[in-house]
């Protein structure tokens, strides 16, 4: 009996012993760790802009006040960056625009074989309205719809009707234009004025127009555009704006992209919805 109450006992003081040292190891490992946390206070008070060096003394300490601490993070938190890719808003376009002065721009007039052809003679009923956007600088300046020389408008139409639309070389390099010189489907020997060019393609039942009456602009570029006036294209298809004989407008080809269409959509929802 003596024998199985010492070897109890000494099991007993062994577990207590284990105790022991499991709960001192756990007050070591807590000592450490407010000592590491403590520590690394420190060095953040020693490297924070309040606490230039490592030995500052309470008197340095105390001539930053309270305030000026303020209104330094109060100055920073101001400082927004603008993020990467963010478009300028509405806002900002006018502002822009409110400092540098632009002069309203205006198209053309529609154009058809009614007002292209002066011959007396009788041409299909316009079937097909192409709608550019608003005429760039190039345009207005030439008096030439999608006049600038590299807008593929009309070598596409060119291609398609039976002319070419120039030699595709550049005035000033004297080099061709890489997109179009040799891929087009009709040599130099097909090239026609602009003037011709109008009315072959009118001469088969196709008009041509601009979503954008007026508008102000800097540049050439759609998405520049403000205040923007829309054009009749409706009187135009319905023959109510100007008399177009045999008026039967089936569809309209919007020629310049997803911006134009947004403006067509923005002043023609009604009859957009309504097909």
């Amino acid at each position: 009996i003596s024998g199985s109450c010492f070897r109890l006992i000494s099991h007993r003081k062994l577990l207590w012993s284990a105790s022991a040292f499991q709960i001192s190891c756990g007050f070591a490992i807590r000592n450490r760790s407010s000592n590491m946390s403590s520590s690394l206070g420190r060095t953040r008070r020693r490297t924070s802009p309040y606490f230039p060096s490592p030995v500052a003394s309470s008197a340095a300490v105390s001539n930053i006040s309270a305030e000026t601490a303020e209104k330094e993070m109060g100055a920073k938190s101001n400082c927004k960056r603008k993020p990467k890719g963010q478009k300028p808003s509405a806002s900002t376009k006018k502002n822009k625009q409110a400092k540098v002065k632009v002069e309203r721009t205006k198209s053309f007039e529609p154009k058809w074989w009614g007002n292209v052809i002066n011959d007396g003679s009788e041409y299909p009923p316009v079937h097909t309205l192409i709608l550019g956007t608003h005429p760039s600088i190039a345009s207005l300046s030439k008096n030439e719809m999608y006049g600038h020389p590299l807008n593929a408008f009309w070598y596409l139409a060119g291609d398609a009707i039976g002319f070419r639309r120039s030699a595709a070389v550049s005035p000033t390099t004297g080099k061709p234009y890489v997109y179009y010189h040799d891929h087009l489907r009709y040599d130099d020997g097909h090239i026609v004025e602009y003037s011709q060019q109008l009315e072959r393609i009118v001469a088969k039942g196709f008009a041509m127009w601009d979503i954008v009456a007026e508008c102000e602009r800097e540049g050439s570029l759609d998405q520049d555009i403000l205040e923007e006036k829309p054009n009749q294209i409706r009187e135009f298809c319905e023959g109510t704006l100007i008399n177009i004989k045999q008026s039967g407008v089936k569809r309209i080809v919007i020629a310049n992209g997803t911006t134009g269409s947004k403006f067509f959509v923005k002043h023609f929802t009604e009859w957009f919805v309504d097909g």
